[in-house]
């Protein structure tokens, strides 16, 4: 973690450009790889909803997994809103993907379901 943290400065000390958009991604990314959700969802969300440069290079192929992540992690916190939101976006997203992707987004739309007040969701 505190190597991608550090990922957001240049040599000279002075803020990268593409270490805004990067160092929450993947400082997100290894809190959930070290199971600890609360600070994955922090630096998960700060990714997603941060602008800035580096999207570009990231979110081809990160933002789709990423949505979804936290779908999954606001899911499991009980946070219904944000889950709901985070796996809409996935699935708006992703709707036009190749079949072989297609499961994931069936995934996150059950998902979606079961979190609807009126099917039993939390």
């Amino acid at each position: 973690v505190e190597y991608y943290r550090r990922a957001d400065f240049d040599a000279d000390g002075l803020p990268s450009n593409a270490g805004t958009v990067l160092s929450p991604l993947l400082v997100g990314l290894s809190f959930d790889r070290g199971g600890q959700a609360d600070s994955a969802r922090k630096y998960l969300t700060q990714y997603a909803e941060m602008a800035g440069t580096g999207h570009f290079q990231a979110d081809p192929f990160y933002m789709a997994p990423t949505l979804f992540r936290l779908g999954q992690l606001y899911q499991g916190a009980g946070d219904r809103a944000h889950a709901m939101e985070y796996y809409g976006r996935f699935v708006e997203l992703w709707k036009n993907a190749d079949p072989e992707l297609q499961p994931k987004v069936t995934e996150a739309k059950k998902a979606m379901a079961e979190l609807m007040p009126d099917k039993g969701g939390q």
